[in-house]
C-alpha cells in the first residue's frame, strides 16, 4: 500500500509539473498562424524548406514564397518575363551544396541561382523524357543533382551544362509510350 501511494503521489506531481510547464511555455512562445489574410498566397502548402540563409521557402499551387520572419515575397509566373518562375503550381524545393534552389512544378523543373531573383527553366532539356508525375530532387554530388520521377526512374542533371542522363530504370517501367 505504501508503494502504491508513493507511485500515485509521484504521478500526480509529475503531471502537475508538466502541465504547468506547458502552460507557461505557451505564453512565452506564442504560435502565429499565417493564412491568405496575412500574406500566404494559398492556405494549402505543398512543401516547406529552410535555406542556409534562414529563409523559409513555401511551395503552393499558387506560386513560390520566401518568408523572412516578417513578410512574404511571392514569385509567380509572368508571361512577359522569361526569368520569372515558369509555373505557379509548385510541388517541391531542393537546395544544393552551393545554395542554389531546384524547384519542381506541375510541368517540370527550374533552377534558381543563389542570391538572384530569377529562374532558369530546364524543363525543355527534360522534354524528351517521359515525366508523368511531379519530379523530386533527392540528392547530389559535386557536379550532379539527382532527380527521381515515379514511375520512370532516376535522372542525373549536370549542374554546369544542365545536361540530363537517365541513370536508373525503375522495375516494370518502360520509356516507350504505348500507341
Amino acid at each position: 500500500l505504501k508503494y502504491i501511494n508513493r507511485r500515485i503521489s509521484f504521478t500526480v506531481c509529475f503531471f502537475t509539473l508538466i502541465s504547468t510547464g506547458c502552460l507557461y511555455s505557451q505564453s512565452r512562445y506564442p504560435l502565429i498562424e499565417y493564412t491568405t489574410e496575412n500574406g500566404l498566397s494559398l492556405n494549402s502548402v505543398n512543401d516547406l524548406h529552410f535555406d542556409k540563409q534562414g529563409f523559409l521557402w513555401i511551395t503552393t499551387a499558387d506560386g513560390l514564397q520566401r518568408f523572412d520572419g516578417y513578410r512574404f515575397q511571392t514569385f509567380k509566373h509572368d508571361a512577359s518575363d522569361k526569368k520569372s518562375i515558369p509555373e505557379n503550381s509548385v510541388s517541391a524545393i531542393y537546395e544544393d551544396q552551393n545554395s542554389n534552389l531546384w524547384i519542381t512544378h506541375s510541368t517540370g523543373i527550374c533552377f534558381k541561382p543563389k542570391a538572384k531573383n530569377e529562374f532558369i527553366n530546364i524543363t525543355s532539356v527534360l522534354s524528351a523524357l517521359p515525366f508523368r508525375y511531379p519530379l523530386t530532387c533527392v540528392n547530389e554530388t559535386d557536379s550532379t543533382v539527382w532527380i527521381h520521377n515515379y514511375p520512370s526512374g532516376v535522372y542525373a542533371v549536370n549542374k554546369i551544362s544542365m545536361k540530363v542522363k537517365k541513370v536508373y530504370d525503375l522495375p516494370g517501367f518502360s520509356d516507350q509510350v504505348p500507341i
